[in-house]
C-alpha cells in the first residue's frame, strides 16, 4: 500500500512524537534501573522464595542468550532472522513516501513489522534479564539502537501515521553476525571471521548512513515547515554516501536541508575514518592470504629439499639466519627455508622474507601436528629452533624451545633437529628427548 504524501499527511506531528517516544522510553528505562539498584542496595531482598525465583529466571534467560546452549542457539538464530527481516523492511520502507497515513486497516508491511518488533522486544527483555550488569547493558550501542528502532512501529499504529524515523539504525545490528560466528566457532579460520567482520561493518555503516540521510533529506526541516524536502531516492543516496566515503566527491548530489548537512558533516569525519581504517585491514589480509596459500603446498618435484625454522621468529632473527644460511659462499642453491609461526608476519618481517626467493612462511604452531604435516616435516632436511638471545629469562625461553622439540620428535622422530639453548642446564634435559 503506497501512500502519497499530502498536506494532511505531513511530518508536522509524527517526527517529534516518534523520537520523543524512543527517547522517553530510554530515559525511563535508565531511571527504573537506577531506582531498582538503589532500592536493592538499601533494602536487600529478604524473601528467600523471591530471590530463588529471580535467580531461576536469570539462569533461564542466560541460557536463552548463550551459544553453548541449544535454546540459546535457537534464540540467537531467531534474533538474526528477525534483524535481517527488519532490515529488509527498512529497505522497502525507504523506497516508499517518507510519511504515510493510513486508516484502521494497516498496510501489510506494518503488520509484518509489528510481529518482528514484538519478537525483538521479547528478546530485548530476555537479554536485559540475563545481563550481569544491567547499567552497563543499557548504555551499550546495540541497546540504544533497540530503543530507537523497535518502538517506531507502535507509535505509527497509535497515530495512524508512519514516519521512517531512525529505522535505518537497525542495519548496525547486522555487525553482530560476525561476533556470533566468532563465539560459536562455526568458522574455524580467524582470517575469514576478520574478513566477514570488516565487510559487515563497512556495509552496515554505509547502509545506515544512506538511510538516515535519505530520511532527513526527504522529510525536510521542521523550522521550514518541511518545504525544503528533497525527492532523491534511497538508491541515489547509497551512491552519494559511497562516493563520500571513498573521498571522490563528484558533487552531483549534496544535502540541502540543515538536518542533512549537519549529519553529513559529522559522518564525513567518522565515515572517512572507518573507510580509511577498514580498507587496508581488508586488503592486507587478502594479499597475505594469497601469498601464504602457496606456502601450505610444497611440490616435491620442484622443491628438492627444505629446512624448517621455528621458535623466535621476527625480522632481526630471520635476517640474521638467512644471511648466514643462504650465503653464496655455502654453494647451496636448492634448499628452501620454511619459517613456521602462529602470527601474521609484520611488514619488517615480510620485507626480510622477500629478499630471497627460496623463503616461505607458514601460519601455524609447531605444537600442532597438522601444521607440521603441512610443512612436510618428514621430508625436511632438518628442523631449526631459534631462541631469543636477548630475553630476560633464559630458562623459560629454553623450556619453550624444548616443548617445540618434543612436538617435532613426536611427529617425526627421525628428522634432525638443531636447537638453540641459552642456559647450560638445559642441555641435560635436551639429551633425554628422543
Amino acid at each position: 500500500m503506497k501512500m502519497a504524501a499530502s498536506n494532511s499527511c505531513t511530518a508536522e506531528n509524527v517526527w517529534w512524537i516518534s523520537i520523543a517516544a524512543s527517547s522517553g522510553l530510554y530515559v525511563l528505562g535508565i531511571a527504573i534501573t537506577l531506582f531498582i539498584v538503589v532500592i536493592n542496595a538499601r533494602l536487600p531482598l529478604s524473601n528467600t522464595c523471591l530471590q530463588k525465583l529471580l535467580k531461576n529466571v536469570k539462569q533461564i534467560c542466560q541460557k536463552a542468550t548463550s551459544v553453548d546452549d541449544s535454546l540459546g542457539r535457537f534464540m540467537i538464530v531467531l534474533h538474526i532472522c528477525c534483524n535481517v527481516a527488519y532490515c529488509s523492511l527498512v529497505v522497502y520502507r525507504l523506497y516508499q513516501p517518507v510519511i504515510r497515513c493510513f486508516d484502521e486497516s494497516l498496510p501489510v508491511d506494518i503488520k509484518i513489522e509489528l510481529v518482528i518488533s514484538s519478537a525483538l522486544t521479547l528478546y530485548f527483555f530476555i537479554h536485559f534479564l540475563s545481563a550481569s550488569n544491567v547499567a552497563k547493558f543499557l548504555v551499550q550501542p546495540y541497546t540504544i539502537i533497540d530503543f530507537f528502532t523497535i518502538p517506531t512501529v507502535f507509535v505509527a499504529c497509535a497515530l495512524y501515521k508512519d514516519w521512517v524515523d531512525l529505522r535505518p539504525l537497525r542495519f548496525l545490528w547486522l555487525i553482530q553476525i560476525s561476533n556470533i560466528l566468532r563465539f560459536s566457532r562455526r568458522i574455524r579460520s580467524t582470517f575469514l571471521v576478520d574478513i566477514v567482520s570488516i565487510l559487515l561493518r563497512f556495509i552496515c555503516i554505509w547502509l545506515t548512513a544512506s538511510g538516515i540521510i535519505s530520511v532527513l533529506e526527504t522529510t525536510g526541516d521542521p523550522w521550514s515547515d518541511f518545504m525544503n524536502a528533497q525527492s532523491v531516492t534511497f538508491r541515489e543516496y547509497t551512491y552519494y554516501i559511497m562516493v563520500t566515503m571513498s573521498t571522490v566527491g563528484y558533487g552531483d548530489y549534496l544535502p540541502k536541508t540543515a538536518w542533512g548537512q549537519t549529519f553529513i558533516t559529522f559522518f564525513i569525519v567518522a565515515g572517512l575514518a572507518v573507510f580509511a581504517v577498514s580498507l587496508p585491514v581488508l586488503v592486507d589480509p587478502l594479499i597475505l592470504y594469497y601469498k601464504t596459500a602457496s606456502y601450505l603446498k610444497f611440490d616435491n618435484t620442484r622443491i628438492q629439499k627444505h629446512v624448517l625454522v621455528c621458535g623466535h621468529i621476527n625480522a632481526i632473527s630471520v635476517n640474521e639466519f638467512l644471511d648466514e644460511f643462504l650465503h653464496p659462499d655455502h654453494g647451496d642453491k636448492v634448499t628452501h627455508v620454511v619459517f613456521i609461526d602462529p602470527t601474521y608476519p609484520s611488514p619488517e618481517l615480510k620485507t626480510a622474507l622477500s629478499r630471497h626467493d627460496r623463503t616461505h612462511y607458514l601460519l601455524g604452531s609447531v605444537l600442532n601436528s597438522n601444521t607440521l604435516q603441512k610443512a612436510k616435516l618428514k621430508d625436511a632436511a632438518a628442523c631449526i629452533i631459534l631462541a631469543n638471545r636477548h630475553c630476560s629469562d633464559p630458562v623459560t625461553e629454553d623450556t619453550t624451545s624444548m616443548f617445540y622439540l618434543v612436538s617435532i620428535k613426536n611427529t617425526c622422530s627421525s628428522v634432525p633437529v638443531i636447537i638453540q639453548v641459552l642456559s647450560t642446564g638445559s642441555k641435560d634435559y635436551i639429551g633425554n628427548i628422543h
